[in-house]
């Protein structure tokens, strides 16, 4: 196993992980402009994202400054860790980009009004499913080789 390969791309999945709910996630075209929310603002389960990317950049960490004799032991936790944590991440992110909770609200004099309005992807509402699966998928590369004989 490459212990600083496999840390390095731990952490900078974990950072991205972390930090895309902060971008566009979804789009509404309405006549006068269109309109736009990040997924903090829009969806729940997208403030959980930090939380797991800041869990795959630990495990990262740990594996980048585990001692060359040690890797496999540092793998041994650092992996399931940052599997579970992407594995986690990955449910939310598809979980709020197939049901966002998202209506367009326009504020007038004080009144506010729901408006129908198609919501659409952004495209951060597709990355992030692809950087939590590539999380989980480099955490149980780590947690497999740190089994092997």
């Amino acid at each position: 196993m490459i212990a600083r390969a496999t840390g390095a791309a731990l952490v900078l999945l974990g950072a991205a992980l972390a930090g895309l709910p902060a971008l566009t996630w979804f789009t509404a075209p309405t006549e006068a402009a269109p309109t736009d929310t990040n997924g903090f603002a829009a969806s729940g389960q997208l403030w959980l994202l930090p939380v797991l990317g800041a869990l795959v950049v630990a495990s990262g960490v740990g594996l980048l400054a585990s001692r060359p004799g040690r890797a496999r032991a540092v793998a041994s936790w650092a992996g399931p860790l940052a599997f579970a944590a992407g594995l986690i991440a990955l449910g939310f992110a598809v979980w709020a980009g197939l049901d966002p909770s998202v209506t367009l609200r326009v504020a007038v004099d004080g009144v506010t009004e729901s408006v129908p309005a198609p919501v659409d992807l952004a495209p951060a509402a597709f990355a992030a499913p692809v950087v939590a699966g590539l999380a989980a998928l480099v955490g149980a590369g780590a947690a497999w080789a740190s089994r092997r004989q």
